[in-house]
């Protein structure tokens, strides 16, 4: 217990750190931080509960169980986050169990990565924003590459790639490629490429539109081919060829 812990090259804590700072040129280790920060030039590592305001290092940061203001180094990992933002090269996240999750006001990185662990944040911004078997929940996620492999739940997204294995639920997608495997519910796809098993929303807009199983909405625009197998709206429109399998109901 006491105002601040400073070391040339390592400070460790065998059980929690109560305190002001932990400050080392190498490495800060404890099992559990009560504190207002960590700062390091290598590492920090907590290996179970970080609760302050700040966890800074240049290379790397770990904390199982993070509940602060900002985590920033060029590398961060835990199972579980709340706080405000963080900062990274590498974000990466695997749940070690249930309760595991994320939630922030913002997340940017080259690429943020989550197994096991639901996202909830504002803005995630990333070269490359990977979600796997759990769900995203977030208001903009803006990549180069974006791939949820359960559902996405939000506003926005907008990548050069947007991939999402199960529903998307938002106002839209917006990148050269968007692919939906399930079902698109909210309301537009705009891009290159647009496609989606179920389409239920305002429209598709770009050079290929696709539904696959049915669209549901208002309209299909594009400039090569808008195609599905069941068309229900009021206009498909391509400036090639527009395709229906088996069923059209609407206007144009």
């Amino acid at each position: 217990v006491g105002l601040a812990q400073v070391g040339l090259g390592l400070t460790k804590i065998k059980h929690t750190f109560y305190g002001g700072v932990q400050f080392a040129f190498a490495e800060n280790s404890a099992q559990n931080f009560r504190g207002l920060g960590q700062v390091a030039v290598y590492r920090n590592e907590v290996e179970q509960d970080f609760k302050g305001i700040l966890q800074y290092s240049l290379w790397e940061n770990g904390a199982r169980d993070f509940t602060g203001l900002l985590q920033m180094g060029s590398k961060n990992q835990g199972s579980s986050f709340q706080g405000g933002l963080q900062i990274g090269a590498y974000n990466k996240f695997r749940s070690k169990g249930s309760r595991a999750h994320f939630v922030a006001l913002a997340q940017l990185g080259a690429v943020n990565e989550f197994v096991d662990t639901p996202y909830y944040g504002v803005v995630q911004l990333g070269a490359i924003n990977w979600q796997e078997n759990k769900d995203y929940y977030g208001i903009l996620q803006v990549g180069g590459f974006n791939y949820v492999d359960a559902s996405h739940n939000g506003v926005v997204q907008v990548g050069g790639v947007n991939i999402v294995r199960r529903t998307f639920h938002g106002l839209g997608q917006f990148g050269l490629a968007n692919i939906v495997k399930k079902d698109f519910k909210g309301g537009v796809q705009f891009g290159a490429v647009n496609a989606a098993n179920r389409f239920y929303g305002v429209g598709q807009g770009g050079l290929l539109n696709l539904a696959f199983e049915e669209f549901n909405g208002v309209f299909q625009a594009s400039g090569l081919f808008s195609g599905a197998e069941r068309f229900r709206g009021i206009l498909q429109f391509s400036g090639l060829i527009n395709f229906v399998e088996r069923e059209f109901k609407g206007l144009f």
